[in-house]
């Protein structure tokens, strides 16, 4: 081979060589570069919270009927007994309402679950990356001559990229 012909396979190599070498090494560097531009995260709480409420008071009592009831006295006599049907509204704001029909009906305790449930939708937006960007950069450098001859120093090196 002529020495011209392994001066310019020598560079190829050297290049390909610092080019691996770059690229493995900057892969960790931007960790950013491979996630979504948008990610959106949705939460879903749900609570069952207990209320009790020990003896409520209605608030309205309105005479629904009368029932006539025959009873059954100790002397085997049957005796027409006037029943007064009652309707009881137990109702505090909008948290419960209860209505009650009977004899002296009463409501001794009521029990409340209410379901709450909390959506939380979390949406990060990042911006897309610039369409023109420059960059410099510098570090050690390695020139081979035409010659043949290898040289070593510090380099700098100015990019200007676009984004199509």
């Amino acid at each position: 081979m002529s020495e011209r012909l392994v001066s310019w396979l020598l560079r190829a190599a050297i290049f390909l060589l610092f080019f691996g070498i770059g690229f493995l090494l900057s892969r960790g560097c931007r960790p950013d570069a491979h996630q979504p531009r948008e990610v959106v995260r949705v939460d879903t709480l749900t609570v069952f919270d207990t209320i009790v409420k020990n003896k409520p008071i209605y608030i309205t009592k309105v005479m629904e009927r009368v029932d006539t009831v025959r009873l059954v006295t100790v002397e085997r006599d049957t005796v027409a007994a006037a029943i007064p049907i009652e309707r009881k509204v137990y109702a505090e704001d909008s948290l419960y309402r209860a209505v009650v029909t009977g004899y002296l009906a009463s409501l001794d305790s009521l029990v409340i679950f209410p379901k709450t449930t909390t959506i939380t939708i979390d949406r990060t937006v990042r911006e897309p990356a610039p369409r023109w960007s420059f960059g410099v950069t510098a570090g050690p450098a390695v020139l081979v001559a035409p010659s043949g001859r290898m040289h070593a120093g510090a380099g700098i090196a100015v990019g200007v990229s676009c984004r199509f």
